[in-house]
């Protein structure tokens, strides 16, 4: 899932009017904001829209996809859900990981689904035995998969 949270108008509406020294307008109704920003599009002007952030919840994905993400980040910021600080077991608030099946498992028909589920269970169920054990989240969600 992928959700836009958050966009900052007001920041490219004040880059923008430093940039023309005044309101800018296309001509056409609107809020002073949207009709600044489309002014600065249509003339081509468009540095001050990098000063836009936005902000985005990204579920649903591996934590695979999230390590490659986060390696070539140029101008990105990221925040991950902790495996430390969120506990992964199936009696905690969260109920256990959940995890993605890769396509490719898909593809191989249900007796394969069925193979991988299993094997989600049982890693979870290791995760289980050691937090029952005393060992701390931060060390037992070392058999947890990237998968996440």
């Amino acid at each position: 899932m992928f959700k836009l949270l958050n966009v900052n108008n007001p920041i490219v509406a004040l880059e923008g009017e430093e940039y023309f020294k005044g309101k800018a307008t296309d001509g056409k109704g609107g809020k002073e904001v949207d009709r600044l920003i489309k002014h600065i599009v249509g003339s081509g002007h468009i540095s001050t829209l990098e000063h836009l952030t936005y902000t985005f919840a990204v579920e649903g994905v591996s934590r695979a996809l999230l390590s490659q993400l986060t390696r070539h980040h140029v101008g990105f910021s990221y925040s991950v859900q902790s495996q430390r600080y969120v506990r992964m077991g199936s009696d905690d608030k969260i109920g256990g990981f959940d995890y993605v099946v890769p396509e490719t498992v898909k593809a191989k028909g249900e007796q394969v689904v069925k193979a991988y589920n299993e094997m989600m269970y049982k890693l979870q169920s290791d995760y289980d035995l050691l937090r029952t054990l005393g060992i701390p989240a931060e060390d037992a969600r070392s058999v947890l998969p990237n998968e996440l």
